[in-house]
């Protein structure tokens, strides 16, 4: 169940950070474009993952 709410956890992180990076373009526009980037967003939760560490229950 933990890693569950780890996933949970990252994704609610990862649509906050995609919100304020949306800016002028709208957030679909955003994911439509990491979708094709799919790099970017594996990336993007891997450093998340290391800058809080390993938060172990």
């Amino acid at each position: 169940m933990t890693g569950a709410v780890d996933r949970f956890r990252d994704y609610g992180r990862f649509l906050g950070a995609l919100s304020m990076l949306a800016g002028p373009t709208s957030i679909a526009q955003k994911m439509a474009h990491l979708n094709r980037n799919l790099d970017l967003v594996l990336d993007y939760l891997r450093l998340t993952r290391n800058s809080v560490g390993n938060l172990k229950a």
